[in-house]
């Protein structure tokens, strides 16, 4: 099986007390058919633990302790399982988060989910852009794969993405804006079937000298988006299911302060303009996390659609941040993208909600998409914001 990963994949270790979150705290886990059958089994100075600290009704599951504290984990935020028995002695959810994993047939991707500090760090950290791995496997492959020929295609939308997005060329707005008009235009082809559509498509995006036509047209794109267009997204993140009770009221002062957070836009964006690629590497993470999963749906809208609120989501949480201290940091960054991903990405209902948003609302419609990228990525880029 051929597997790939980003590069900055088997770099990632975990940092235990060191985290200011903790991945122990606030989730209910769920133990896997052979870790609950070994922890049934005698465990030495655990099995009692193991009998008082799991509840073995279908499916087995840690229980919590107060403020939603995992029973495993100890005073010094350790957990006694892998304490007493190394890393092995896991269970699968807990010996693999952040990891996530996805298979397309005899293909395999991997990567590591946002929602962890210390992958915060490592995409965040880096200044070139992200690259990919790939190597040769023993592992079987899954039978269950997607149509090869629309694999293929999906692929190579992705590709091209990947390209639009770490053309560094361009501005910010401009490669976020190609993204949008990327996924109508062969989200079109894709639902009329139209091959030789597609095929030009892919020319046509790769070009250098459409994209370069293209950052003189986004240029004049109107950086006015309504607030009620801004409170459209917003509201959708505001309702839905809260993992953290802070939530819904983060978003509720962004809602509130939208006005004076949009006039400051261009303002951040020269405090950020040294670090253009944080943005870059967000997009690029959602995008490989993501689309190609279109193979199995032939959905690149919505799965592109979520990138880009991801990027804007998190973009306006940041100005909101350095508005408040006049500071952000790498840190804040970390922060602010693992509270996205941990309140999105980690809800399943809340992933379908806000794909379905794409196809369905009016604020996600691509003149108001571009209209809100235009509002807070300039159209100058890096080499011009001191000037």
């Amino acid at each position: 099986m051929r597997v790939t990963y980003p590069d900055y994949y088997q770099a990632f270790r975990c940092i235990g007390p060191a985290c200011q979150d903790n991945c122990c705290i606030g989730w209910e886990i769920d133990i896997d058919p052979i870790s609950a059958a070994r922890y049934q089994s005698p465990c030495g100075q655990l099995e009692a633990k193991f009998k008082d600290g799991i509840q073995w009704e279908d499916p087995p599951h840690f229980k919590l302790k107060e403020q939603e504290r995992c029973y495993f984990l100890n005073e010094r935020n350790l957990c006694d399982i892998q304490c007493a028995l190394g890393e092995e002695g896991l269970c699968e959810i807990c010996s693999q988060h952040p990891r996530f994993h996805e298979w397309f047939g005899d293909y395999k991707e991997s990567g590591l989910g946002l929602c962890c500090e210390a992958v915060g760090r490592l995409i965040f950290a880096q200044e070139h852009p992200i690259s990919f791995v790939q190597v040769s496997t023993s592992e079987i492959p899954d039978d269950d794969g997607p149509e090869k020929h629309l694999f293929q295609t999906i692929s190579h939308i992705r590709s091209t993405a990947f390209s639009i997005v770490q053309d560094r060329n361009l501005s910010l707005r401009t490669r976020l804006c190609l993204l949008i008009e990327l996924a109508h235009t062969y989200q079109t082809c894709l639902d009329q079937q139209d091959e030789d559509g597609l095929e030009q498509l892919l020319d046509l995006y790769c070009s250098k000298e459409y994209r370069q036509k293209m950052e003189g047209w986004y240029r004049s794109i109107p950086c006015s988006a309504s607030e009620e267009t801004w409170r459209g997204m917003l509201h959708l993140l505001k309702e839905q299911n809260p993992l953290d009770e802070s939530w819904p009221q983060d978003m509720e002062r962004l809602e509130e302060e939208l006005p004076n957070l949009l006039s400051q836009a261009h303002a951040f964006w020269c405090h950020m303009a040294d670090r253009e690629y944080e943005m870059e590497h967000l997009a690029v993470y959602f995008l490989y996390r993501y689309l190609l999963k279109a193979a199995y749906d032939g959905d690149v809208l919505s799965k592109i659609g979520f990138a880009v609120v991801g990027c804007l989501a998190i973009r306006l949480m940041g100005l909101k941040r350095w508005q408040d201290t006049r500071q952000f940091s790498i840190i804040d960054q970390i922060e602010l993208a693992k509270n996205y991903s941990k309140q999105v990405e980690y809800d399943a209902d809340n992933v379908i909600e806000l794909m379905e948003a794409i196809w369905a609302e009016d604020w996600a419609d691509p003149r108001h998409l571009m209209s809100m990228v235009a509002g807070l990525f300039p159209a100058e880029r890096k080499k011009d914001a001191g000037r």
